[in-house]
Order: C-alpha cells, then structure tokens, then sequence
C-alpha cells in the first residue's frame, strides 16, 4: 500500500470555549434575617458550599411555602454543585413553572443541557433567556454554541449575526462566526469576518493567522502565507504561527517548526508537524520521537494518533492502526480524516463493512468528499454491491466531471459487471481527462486483450495502450508486461507475447502459477481470455483528506 500523506495541518480554532455549569446564583434571601429561617439558613449554606445542608434547608422553605420558586431555584443550584443533575432539573423547570420570568433557571437549564450533550434541550432553554432578555449577547453566545455542537451552522450565524448588530465591534463574534462560516465551508465569508476583525484590530496577529487558515482551506496560498507572516511580524513570538508558516512552506518546515518548539516547547501540534515532515524524508524513527512527544505534552491530541496509525499502516500493522485511529476518533468525533483513515485500514483488511461504515461517516462530516466517497464506492465494489458502488462514482462525476479516478473506477466496475461497453468508454473518458494516466490506458488494454466477449476485443489498440502505460511508468509497474504479453498474444505476435511474459515472472519475488499457465499458451500460440474482472481493492485511496 503506498505511504499515507500526512495529515492535513491548521491552528486549531476553537468555535467556543465551554461554559461549564453555572456558579451558585442566589436570587433573594425572601426577605429573612433570623438565623431560625430555612431560607436564610440554605443561603448561608450555599454560601458556604455545604450543598447537603443547603439542600435540606430549602426542602424545609418549599414545605413551609410550595410555591416559592426561589426556594426551588436555589436548591437546584445546590443539586447542581452536588452535579445531582436530574434533581437540579427537576428544581429549575418548577422554579420556571411558578415564575416564568426566571431567567436563571432558564440559564442553568441550558448549562446543565449542554454539559450532557442534550443540545435540542439547551438551545430551548437558552432560547427562554432570549425570549426574556433580547438585547443581552451572552445566551445568543450560548446558543449559538449548542447549534455548533450540533452541526447546525445556519442557526449559529444567525445568533451571531444578531451579537454583532447589538454591538458591530464585538470581534469575538466575529471570529466566532468566521469559524462557523469556515466549518459551512464558506471561506469566502469566513475570510470577510476576518478582515472585519483586522480593520477593527489592526494589531491582532491571531486574526492575521486564522485568516491565513482560512486561506489555506480556500488553497489560496500566497494570501495564507503573506497573512501568516504579518502575524509572526506583529508577534515574533507567537509560537503558533511559526508552526502554521511551517506547514505552509515546506523549504523552510523543519526551521519553522523548531523556531515554533524554541518558542514554545510544549506546542503539541509542532511536534507532530515536525514529526510528519521527518517522515515524508523517510526519517521514520525522528518522526516517531515527534509524535511520542506531542503525546507528552498533550495526550489528548488527536493528530498525533493519526500520524501513528499511518506509521502502523505503512508497516502493514493494521489492527494497531485501527487502535490509533479510533482514539483520535473518540477524541475528535468530528474529524473526517480520522474515519477515512480508519477506512483505508479497514479496506486493507478485506473489512468492507466498517470501511464503508467510515466512508460513510467521513462524508457525513464533510460534504462532497471526494477520496471517501470514490473509495467507498471501491469498498461496494469488492463487496458486490455494484448499485451503490455506481451511485457513489456517479455523484463524484456530477460533482466533479474531471475527476479520472471515477471514471477509472466506474469502468473497473463495470468490467467486473461484465458491461464492457460501458468500461471502455468510461476508460476512454478517463484517457481524454488525462491522456498521461497510466492506469486509464491500463486498463483499457488489458480489458480489450482478455475481454470473453470477441466483439469489444481489439489486440492492435490493446498493444499500442499498453506500450503507452509501461511507457508511463518508465517500464517500473511489473503488471504493464503481463498486460502487454496479453496484447501482444491478442494481436497475434506470440514471440514477443512470451518475452514479455517472461519479463513479468522475472520481476516477481514468488513463483505466480497463474502467468505459468498463461505463458504456457502462449507458447502453444493460444492467447488469454479471462471470463471476468475481479474487485480490484487495490484502488482504493490512501490519500488523507484535508
């Protein structure tokens, strides 16, 4: 299997920083200075973080008055220090029935909600603090940062769409939203938030940087690098940015990440960085030390697991490649480069059920995936489920017509199908997109060579595309010669049919009794026909996406 790419790298830009559950927020003290009273005893109680006592002086306050939602507030409050979550719910939604107008039960609901991953209920809750206080920016923060959680990126614009008109120099909204914009694969307005923040803070060689990120996603190169720049000139030592201009130009990586370590020796995301370029120069045990020290400083970074489970798939480990990249998962449940990876390990051990699974949940996560889907469709394939093999290269087509891994794979599924029409002409497609793709010309050779059905054989074009791949290929791909042995046995020239033939069994470490067999009819001037294609899992994908 070729070496997998490295991972692609950007600053992490994180769309919130979490809320955490509510502080202890008392409301009243109902009016009571005798140290006899439950009520003032629970607030002295809560004061003092003894939430037990507090709890059972408000349960005294709600039997002596049912409908105080003060009471029920605050002893919520002291459930939610005790993280007695479903009793603290409880509290805040009667607290909430008996006065509607509570806006911080309504809050604690939201906070409690969001910790528990139950975003439908926190962005309702957060949508009561709304209701009660439109022109205050902190529940659309936390909203909108529920709708993120969510995957609901229209609904978090909008929320901080509406910050930034009650205040249009908030730049933590805006950058909020860039990231948002950014994570809808809206570059462009991701890049005009950017510069909003720029024009309103000159000097912020954060925002310099993350419009470089963003650049980066829109392979606007140039701007990224200029933009990144700036941020080193504004902050010689804003570590961060080293290493960002280190991914950015890889003649200058390696300094880039060291100058990035020197200023930061702790920065995870260098280490792994400089680790990846040690490995792209073959210098596998430094790029292993890079990553083992990433995990040092940070053992909950999920790039570093990646960057191991492409070691483990390089050296054919692929159940610990698996392990590796499922920890980056369980870290990362977002991240769609980890499930495709985890695919191509998958692929790798004739899994295809998990590989699609992965495929799929890559493309859950990033529309228009193009690798995860054309390997998906691959997976199907060698799966014989050929109607959604043909589906998913089909929407790789229609989303991109110039795609020639999809028409290459298209046809070797229509091969296998034994729709040898079609192949051709999806091969014949793929050689007019890339008349220097060797596997195009491959292909098409060895189907018009061996094909079962006469009609679609043609040895004269079979030999001429066959010459053109090994030509390709500088004569390095042992399959172009038993390819062209077979073209050339189609075409009637058996003599350099066994040549050639001899020449494939001569480059191959083991005995193939297989091309044995072909080169013995060969000899008795017979050529090959095979009845049918098999899956070919070797085509599946191994780049990592971004």
């Amino acid at each position: 299997m070729n070496t997998l790419p490295s991972p692609s790298h950007r600053v992490s830009s994180t769309l919130f920083t979490g809320f955490g559950l509510a502080g202890i927020l008392l409301l009243l003290t109902g009016g009571c200075s005798k140290s006899a009273d439950p009520f003032h005893n629970g607030v002295e109680a809560l004061n003092k973080n003894d939430y037990d006592s507090a709890i059972a002086a408000f349960s005294d306050a709600i039997h002596l008055n049912p409908t105080s939602a003060e009471a029920y507030y605050n002893r919520g409050s002291a459930y939610s220090g005790k993280h007695d979550q479903d009793n603290a719910i409880t509290d805040f939604n009667t607290a909430i029935r008996l006065n509607p107008s509570l806006v911080l039960a309504y809050d604690n609901l939201g906070l409690i909600y969001d910790d528990r991953h139950d975003y439908d209920k926190a962005a309702v809750a957060y949508t009561g603090v709304i209701g009660l206080d439109p022109n205050d920016a902190k529940p659309y923060y936390k909203r909108a940062h529920v709708y993120i959680e969510k995957g609901d990126y229209d609904n978090a614009i909008a929320d901080l769409t509406q910050i930034i008109q009650l205040n249009p120099n908030d730049t933590e909204a805006y950058g909020k939203r860039a990231n948002a914009y950014a994570a809808a694969h809206d570059y462009d307005q991701a890049v005009a938030d950017f510069t909003e923040i720029i024009r309103l803070k000159p000097n912020d060689s954060e925002a310099y940087c993350s419009r470089g990120n963003t650049y980066d996603d829109k392979h606007d190169y140039d701007h990224a690098i200029a933009d990144v720049k700036e941020a080193i000139r504004l902050s010689p030592t804003y570590a961060t940015a080293h290493n960002r201009r280190g991914d950015l130009s890889d003649p200058k990586a390696l300094a880039d990440y060291n100058d990035a370590l020197h200023l930061d020796q702790s920065l995870a995301q260098a280490y792994c960085n400089r680790g990846d370029a040690s490995y792209a120069n073959h210098e596998f045990d430094k790029a292993l030390y890079d990553y083992n020290d990433a995990l040092h400083f940070d053992v909950n970074f999920p790039d570093a697991y990646i960057s191991l489970g492409r070691m483990c798939v390089d050296n054919g480990d692929y159940d610990k490649a698996i392990a590796e990249y499922s920890e980056a998962i369980r870290l990362n449940p977002k991240d769609s480069k980890a499930y495709f990876n985890r695919g191509v390990a998958n692929d790798a051990k004739h899994d295809y059920d998990k590989s699609t699974a992965d495929y799929t949940k890559a493309i859950d996560l990033k529309p228009f995936y193009t690798d995860a889907c054309l390997n998906r469709g691959i997976a199907y394939g060698c799966n014989d489920e050929y109607d959604k093999a043909v589906a998913d290269f089909n929407a790789v087509i229609q989303h991109d017509s110039n795609e020639i891994r999809a028409f290459n794979s298209r046809g070797d599924l229509y091969n296998k199908k034994g729709d040898y029409k079609k192949a051709i002409a999806d091969y014949s497609e793929a050689i007019r997109l890339g008349p220097n793709d060797a596997k195009a010309y491959s292909h098409l050779a060895r189907l018009w060579a061996v094909c079962p059905e006469a009609r679609f054989r043609n040895g004269m074009g079979a030999v001429e595309y066959a010459m053109t791949a090994r030509t390709l290929r500088e004569g390095k791909n042992a399959g172009d010669f038993d390819t062209l042995a077979a073209a050339c046995a189609e075409a009637g020239n058996f003599t350099d049919a066994v040549r050639y033939e001899n020449q494939y069994l001569d480059s191959l470490p083991d005995k193939d009794e297989d091309a044995t067999w072909r080169l013995n009819l060969y000899e008795q001037r017979k050529p090959y026909h095979e009845p049918q294609r098999k899956a070919d899992s070797s085509l599946i994908t191994s780049t990592v996406g971004p």
